[in-house]
């Protein structure tokens, strides 16, 4: 693009406007709670409930809702049912100060109790000083509880309780004595579970009445989890069953919702969540795309017509191979398929086996997907609590067990040994269902016997998706140990990989840092097998009731996985679209046929949602709890809201004044005898002298009095003006008023202004919310100019160059301690004693060698990064400073084309006067008034005229 044609692009641009940018994540945790201090921290030795109690109707509305809710529900079950019911509240926000800790600090402040406790401890440091710190958590027994009955509460949270992690153990110890049938049915014991985003998969809780989720959720996948802790299979087989509703399950979400009156200060939204939403800059086109795929996915599953009975949606017509395919299933597996459903109790006098009845979802999956299967993977798209962990081991432990593949189970850190109970426990291991059923078998209470009765396909335990990873990247001992099982060249050769939560390796925001998986060594691992191993390649084996968690692309990633190298769909939506969609994002009649023989065979789905025989049925509501309760409180304390009052009226005061001088045509400002000089040619055609004269007389006199009302309309309009303007005046004056009247209340009710500063509404607007000028598309189009383009490339080779450096670091670390591997494994040859003290020396002076070289290494990589930031931050200010270069210069001209522009209006005016005079001109009126005006005083004129016949 030439210069000139770049700046004749701009001259357009100059427009400024104000605009307020919000920080979503900033508003999700001041929503909450504004402020919290370690005196209303429940695992603070400060902590005063009583000062909590005082700021929680102002810093936490949601909070005193919630609170409020309750105490409302327990009332109702009282008088209604004579008994409490348990409770699940879940907030999405990890933090001790917004998060679920604040929630249980709440519940402390209104007189619940936390079901277990730490006392502060004296202990030796690393460096053997005495420090004081508080020890183990440590659980009430229930004698203890049964004082506070139906009034104690459990906390998982991600952040730290009384200085420590919520441990393993101390989650499986909730979690059993939460739903536990025997004692705690209706929460007795513990009657609340309260819980944040670190904990919504993997968990179940039994015999819940009500979940209280204290956000919106971003995305409805997000939602379905929090739900599905308090829906799994026959989890409320402990409370009453209903013959026509089954289990209710009543959920409540809790939303800030914002008078009209302050909408304007975020951005016209009318509640919380939207105006997050807004904030996280969501692509909607994508929204499209996500609601079609999903009813596609659905719809093309490979067991869709075996599964039609127990699902309530609408059928879509599907592509040819895909309707063959379905005939075929039926024809090989109809004897699979779930009965009709009819409303009753199905958890009613369930046996107590130690093994789990298969339901026929289950039974086909283990006989479709087996070793010799056509498909490389599969996606269990299960709803929650359906039985994926059993689906897949019975899968795993029929054909692929029977053919020694290694089987390898990845999820999440704290899943690793969930998936035992399904094997052990409540087994859906065929080999173990099959020593369960006869008499004199009894399963052994310790672990190491009980891995015993499994065969060596189990051999490596359950991993962490950052594990898995690292075992494919050659870095842990996994990888040994599966190269020593299938060989190096394909180590996942004849392996059946069993993914759970599968969701989490594209689409898990939520992952710690240290639990990622490196998706991309994941995906070439899995190519490379497929095409290296053939027949006896890795087999996938992917579980998630959410495929789609923020990105529909998310779930072409998942199947790509189960796909041939060859058959590999796009993952970037501007290669997708032109293949499968529209503009608008939905599939093209073409291109659904094609995507759905892209993915027939590779799903399976089963929703049991709708199924109330044994799974509760949620009503959700949304609870919207005013941002502002006293509006009084806005206008006593509040400057920018009053101000902004005041200039709002006197914006609307500035109209009227432009709407009056939008009165003040050129006709009515230069009007003037001239410009009616054409009414004289009435006299031209008259005979004599006389009536010409008198003709004169009577034209000239109407133009005077035509002139005069036309003054008199200047001097309405200026009145009017003036008095607009003592109006502005006045407001101004109001405005210092009320500045001062503000400043008084703050000094005389100091306590109250503090409050009313840790409001939501106060929090939300000063602190999320970033309010500056821009440039309407001037910094978009900027990016087009070479000057910009340049420095954009600078920056990225900058970002690729500090990168670089941190990967070059990290494999230096790793080849120092490989080193020392070595020679520590040279201690298991056959040495003699002289010989291994001389390794032991070696490994000594490595080690110190390593720390010298890795603290080197770091000072170097730390020196030369610093040194590309700050390149990086001159370039970034190069770019800053060129754009505000070009807004002065953009602005300059504009300013001078307003001169010219005003000049070249004057000059006209002055030509026009002068060619009036000289008779050359005559104007054509558009004045409304002054054309009402001549019409009228031509009628009188004419009038006039005809009586000097």
């Amino acid at each position: 693009m030439s210069k000139d044609s770049f700046i004749e692009n701009l001259e357009n641009l100059i427009l400024e406007q104000q605009d307020i940018q919000y920080k979503a994540k900033c508003i999700q945790k001041k929503q909450n709670f504004t402020k919290m201090e370690k005196q209303y921290k429940f695992d603070n030795e400060a902590f005063d409930g009583s000062q909590l109690l005082n700021v929680q109707p102002f810093s936490s509305p949601k909070g005193e809702a919630l609170i409020n809710k309750i105490k409302m529900l327990d009332d109702a079950d009282m008088k209604k049912h004579g008994k409490l019911f348990k409770h699940f509240i879940f907030s999405h926000v990890k933090s001790s100060a917004h998060g679920a800790k604040m929630l249980a600090s709440l519940m402390t402040a209104n007189g619940y109790n936390c079901g277990f406790s730490s006392s502060k401890m004296s202990v030796k440091n690393k460096k053997g000083e005495d420090i004081v710190k508080y020890g183990p958590l440590v659980f009430k027994n229930a004698s203890t509880l049964e004082q506070t009955k139906g009034g104690n509460f459990y906390l998982l949270c991600s952040t730290t309780v009384y200085d420590q992690k919520i441990s393993v153990s101390a989650r499986k110890n909730m979690l059993a004595r939460f739903n536990d049938r025997d004692n705690n049915v209706q929460g007795s014991q513990i009657r609340f579970m309260i819980m944040d985003s670190g904990f919504k998969e993997g968990i179940d809780l039994f015999d819940v009445k009500y979940v209280h989720i204290f956000e919106p959720s971003t995305f409805y996948s997000e939602q379905k989890q929090i739900i599905g802790r308090a829906t799994r299979t026959c989890g409320q087989k402990g409370l009453e069953f209903h013959p026509i509703n089954g289990w209710p399950l009543d959920v409540f979400i809790y939303d800030l919702e914002i008078p009209e009156q302050l909408q304007g200060y975020f951005k016209g939204h009318t509640n919380m969540s939207s105006l997050i939403l807004d904030s996280m800059n969501l692509n909607y086109k994508l929204n499209t795309f996500q609601e079609e795929l999903e009813t596609i996915c659905i719809d093309s599953a490979v067991d869709k017509e075996l599964n039609r009975n127990i699902h309530d949606f609408s059928i879509m017509k599907g592509g040819s191979k895909h309707q063959a395919f379905q005939t075929s299933i039926m024809k090989k597996y109809g004897h699979f398929t779930w009965d009709p459903v009819k409303m009753e109790n199905h958890c009613e006098n369930m046996p107590d086996n130690k093994y789990i009845d298969l339901n026929p979802t289950q039974k086909f999956i283990k006989s479709y997907f087996t070793p010799y299967s056509e498909q490389k993977g599969l996606i269990l798209h299960h709803s929650v609590g359906t039985g994926k962990t059993c689906t897949a081991i019975a899968a795993a432990s029929s054909s692929f067990e029977m053919e020694n593949y290694t089987i390898l189970w990845v999820t999440r850190t704290t899943l690793k040994n969930d998936m035992w109970k399904n094997v052990f426990d409540k087994s859906c291991h065929a080999p173990i269902m099959e020593m369960l059923q006869k008499d004199d078998f009894v399963m052994p209470a310790e672990e190491k016997k009980r891995m015993k009765l499994l065969s060596k396909s189990w051999k490596i335990k359950p991993m962490s998706y950052k594990q898995f990873s690292n075992l494919l990247l050659e870095k842990n001992a996994f990888y040994t140990s599966l190269v020593n099982i299938n060989g190096k060249t394909d180590p996942l050769r004849k392996t059946l990989l069993i993914i759970d939560e599968a969701h989490k390796l594209f689409g898990g925001s939520d992952l710690s840092t240290l639990e990622k998986p490196d998706t991309s060594i994941l995906h070439k691992k899995i190519m490379h097998s497929y095409s290296v191993s053939g027949t006896d390649s890795v087999k996938l084996l992917m579980m998630s009731a959410t495929p789609i968690v923020e990105n529909p692309l998310e779930m072409i990633e998942l199947v790509n996985l189960c796909k041939l190298p060859s058959q590999q769909l796009p993952i970037v939506y501007p290669k997708f679209e032109p293949l499968f969609l529209n503009t608008n994002g939905n599939f093209t009649t073409q291109g659904k046929q094609k995507f759905i023989h892209h993915i027939t065979g590779h799903i399976s789905y089963l929703n049991r949602e709708k199924d109330a025989r044994q799974f509760a049925q949620p009503k959700v509501k949304v609870n919207y709890v005013p941002l502002v309760k006293n509006m009084e409180k806005i206008k006593q304390f509040d400057k920018i809201f009053n101000r902004d009052d005041i200039l709002e009226s006197i914006a609307n005061i500035e109209q009227e004044i432009q709407n009056e001088n939008s009165k003040f045509t050129d006709e009515l400002m230069e009007a003037n005898k001239h410009m009616f000089s054409h009414l004289h040619d009435k006299c031209t055609d008259l005979d004599s002298k006389q009536l010409k004269k008198q003709c004169k007389g009577i034209v000239k006199r109407n133009i005077k009095s035509l002139l005069s009302e036309i003054k008199r309309k200047q001097n309405e309009i200026k009145k009017n003006i003036e008095n607009l303007k003592d109006k502005i005046k006045f407001s101004k004056e109001m405005k210092k008023d009320i500045f001062l009247q503000i400043k008084t209340n703050l000094e005389f009710d100091e306590d109250e202004f503090i409050l009313f500063k840790n409001s939501p509404y106060y929090s939300i607007r000063q602190k999320c919310g970033k309010k500056g000028k821009i440039m309407s598309d001037l910094k978009e189009q900027l990016k087009s100019h070479p000057k910009i383009i340049e420095y954009e490339r600078r920056i990225n080779k900058y970002n690729m160059n500090i990168e670089d450096l941190r990967v070059r670091l990290e494999y230096k670390i790793i080849a120092h301690k490989e080193n020392v591997k070595k020679i520590k494994n040279m201690l298991k040859e056959d040495f003699n004693d002289l010989e291994k003290n001389v390794l032991k020396t070696n490994i000594k002076q490595q080690q110190q060698l390593n720390k010298n070289l890795i603290k080197i290494n770091k000072k170097d990589t730390r020196k030369e990064v610093k040194h590309l930031l700050e390149k990086r931050r001159k370039t970034l200010k190069k770019i800053k400073m060129f754009t505000a270069d070009k807004k002065r210069y953009f602005k300059h001209k504009l300013k001078q084309q307003n001169t010219k522009k005003a000049e070249l209006l004057n000059k006209e005016r002055q030509l026009r006067k002068t060619l009036r005079k000289q008779g050359a001109y005559q104007d054509e009126f558009s004045n409304e008034f002054i054309r009402t005006l001549l019409e009228k005083y031509e009628r009188g004129i004419d009038r006039e005229l005809r009586t000097l016949g």
